[in-house]
């Protein structure tokens, strides 16, 4: 039989069965509603007529319909199904193995907070701590279920005269498809999809390995008697905490694909689509997330050599000036809401199906029977746009089906996409708000700025955008199946707004930087005597550099006549109790950046460099001996900040006077050494 004879008489009987059943149930309602118009002359008889107008009614569509789907499954094969269903696991078996990694989780992380409490003794003050490492550890444990189990699933069909057409296919058979992400990255390189292959592979695979590397190598430097290499150990440790959060952009990528699915699947058409997601999402959602937090309590190794790195007066300071930083922080606020905003609520993506790509040779269709696919409007019903909003309250409605990974979906979107990045953005105009007079109060900015550093590592505004480029890139993978994938408009609204995010939160951390280590313009005859006086905290800072170095006394000596400083030991020794080598580390290098900063500080209230040096030294060297009491640590002694100093005034520094010990004498003042500001 011809396919166009076959479809011919398909249609036919589907027509015949709706014909045959609304005759029948219409002559044998409106014979018996005649017949029996006088319930008392008939009896129990209209009972028995009623029964049979049913049973004739409903044997009619019975045979009629046994033979269209017997023709059905003759025409189309395994692509005519008895209903659209999903395989297993079912849902409930989902909701079990996700609670199963969350309560693994949990235990992991409770043995190392009791770890904490119960080996306190043992830990370096610098390292991380138990609790962070078993985050850490048990984040990248549940990252290789991730990889290998089923992220996403879901089948596309459509239900045109009387039958269930199954779309999709895997390996060319029908079927639903389910992904994992070495599946999904398989898939596009055969549909030659090799952008969303590269993109897919370096967010979820490459980036996890740089981050573990690195984090491993910088550990191992952390405590190095070579300064570079504790250097290193610090931008290692930076670096990860900068990258980290770019594992995600593959879990949105799915939360919008489940959206879009489901979207369709609800529209009450003649397009059924089916989807969930699998336990491969929760388990890389857990370390997505777990792995952010856990690199961002390591704590970077503080290095002497960065107190004096020259900082340049940020873009926004020179336009404006830095007592207008809260004014322009404020304008750039505004600004982002009002683009988030939009962004939020305008069409971010968009899902549509080409109906040509149904038909053979590259669907499953027959090309006669484009007529009736054209009559369906098929590509009028399946295109669905996605906006944030929309996607997070439909999402939040699905919780009530009872999938705990919905919850993972929605809390990802309103915390993380939608609630960070606002709060990011109130905590820079916080902080702005106190940098904006000619004395700025640091102490008080630094509050809100230590917060906004920790929201913008974890805010994910910049990743969600990455992923919808990322599904859109590995969209290639369906189009075979006719399901296409595209970005709209209000995706480059986002990205506006991040960039004004950007844009804020690096120039107001800027300006605090900049206040806080002000460039110290030396006059020319003064030059000698601060490079003298630098050259001495150097020299003491190498002195630190060796746990053997000799003449550490003498130098501390030398480098203040009117001073008498502290003895410090030659050399370093192990106390009472066996101190660690690596602590021992760790203090040279708190002392060494403490004297750097005491000796600019001081620079700045306006002593003279060579007094300044000295009056730096004899402080680290106190420092050093509170330590060894037990009294206070470097790290833990706040450096004095100083307002900032007026060109050629001349006035008394209150902070050098407390650590000269009264050796000045009342009323003299020191000439001001200049800052750029």
């Amino acid at each position: 039989m011809r396919p166009s004879v076959a479809y011919t008489f398909l249609i036919f009987l589907w027509t015949s069965s709706r014909a045959v059943h609304s005759f029948s149930a219409r002559s044998l309602t409106h014979i018996t509603h005649q017949r029996l118009a006088h319930q008392e002359a008939w009896g129990g008889l209209s009972d028995a007529l009623q029964s049979a107008g049913e049973a004739i009614s409903s044997a009619a569509h019975d045979v009629v319909g046994s033979v269209t789907d017997s023709a059905a499954k003759a025409l189309l094969g395994d692509r005519a199904v008895d209903k659209f269903e999903l395989p297993p696991p079912s849902i409930r078996q989902i909701n079990i193995q996700v609670v199963t990694c969350v309560g693994a989780l949990l235990a992991v992380l409770g043995m190392g907070y009791a770890a904490d409490v119960l080996f306190p003794a043992k830990k370096v003050l610098t390292r991380p701590s138990y609790t962070c490492m078993a985050m850490l550890l048990s984040s990248y444990a549940i990252l290789v279920p991730g990889l290998v189990s089923n992220l996403f699933e879901f089948l596309l069909g459509v239900q045109m005269l009387g039958i269930n057409v199954l779309l999709t296919e895997v390996d060319g058979e029908p079927g639903p498809i389910a992904e994992s992400t070495f599946g999904l990255v398989h898939l596009l390189c055969q549909t030659g999809g090799y952008v969303g292959a590269v993109l897919v592979v370096i967010y979820a695979m490459v980036i996890p390995s740089v981050k573990l590397v690195a984090l491993i190598v910088a550990e191992m430097w952390r405590d190095s008697e070579d300064p570079r290499q504790v250097q290193k150990s610090k931008r290692f440790i930076q670096v990860v905490q900068f990258i980290s959060k770019w594992a995600c952009p593959d879990m949105f990528a799915y939360i919008l694909l489940l959206y879009l699915f489901r979207h369709l699947d609800g529209s009450g058409g003649i397009v059924v689509a089916p989807a969930r997601l699998g336990i491969g999402f929760a388990c890389f959602s857990i370390f997505c997330v777990f792995s952010t937090f856990s690199t961002l309590m390591i704590q970077v190794p503080e290095t002497s050599d960065e107190v004096s790195e020259e900082i340049a007066r940020p873009m926004v300071a020179r336009w404006f000036g830095t007592e207008n930083i809260q004014l322009v922080t404020a304008a750039l606020t505004i600004l982002f809401l009002i683009l988030f905003g939009m962004g939020l609520a305008m069409p971010v993506m968009i899902l549509y199906l080409d109906s040509n790509l149904l038909l053979q040779p590259r669907g499953p269709l027959d090309p006669s029977m484009k007529p009736i696919i054209d009559t369906l409007h098929i590509e009028d019903l399946v295109n669905s746009e996605v906006t944030i909003f929309s996607a997070t309250s439909a999402l939040a409605a699905y919780i009530a089906s009872g999938e705990l990974n919905d919850i993972f979906a929605v809390v990802m979107l309103t915390v993380f996409v939608m609630a960070l990045p606002i709060a990011n953005m109130f905590c820079l105009l916080g902080g702005a708000w106190h940098l904006r007079s000619k004395e700025p109060d640091t102490a008080a900015a630094w509050q809100f700025l230590r917060h906004s550093k920790w929201l913008k590592h974890i805010s994910m505004l910049d990743v969600f955008i990455m992923g919808i480029i990322v599904v859109t890139a590995a969209g290639s993978a369906y189009s075979q199946q006719g399901v296409l994938f595209g970005v709209m408009v209000g995706l480059w609204i986002l990205l506006l707004a991040e960039a004004t995010h950007y844009f804020t939160h690096y120039q107001v951390h800027d300006v605090y930087n900049f206040l806080e280590k002000r460039e110290i313009e030396v006059p020319a005859s003064k030059v000698p005597a601060f490079t003298e006086g630098l050259d001495k905290v150097r020299a003491f800072e190498q002195s630190w550099s060796n746990e053997s170095a000799p003449g550490t006394s003498q130098l501390l000596e030398s480098s203040s006549p009117s001073a008498s400083l502290p003895h410090v030991a030659d050399g370093e020794k192990t106390q009472a109790g066996g101190e660690e080598p690596s602590r021992n580390s760790q203090r040279r290098v708190d002392l060494k950046a403490y004297v750097q900063k005491m000796y600019f500080a001081l620079l700045r209230e306006g002593l003279e460099p060579n007094e300044a040096a000295a009056l730096a030294i004899r402080q680290a060297a106190q420092v050093d001996v509170q330590r060894d009491t037990q009294t206070a640590t470097p790290s833990a002694i706040a450096l004095p900040a100083p307002p900032p100093p007026l060109a050629g005034s001349q006035r008394c520094s209150s902070t050098a006077q407390k650590l000269k010990q009264s050796q000045q004498k009342p009323g003299e003042c020191q000439e001001e050494v200049t800052v750029s500001a």
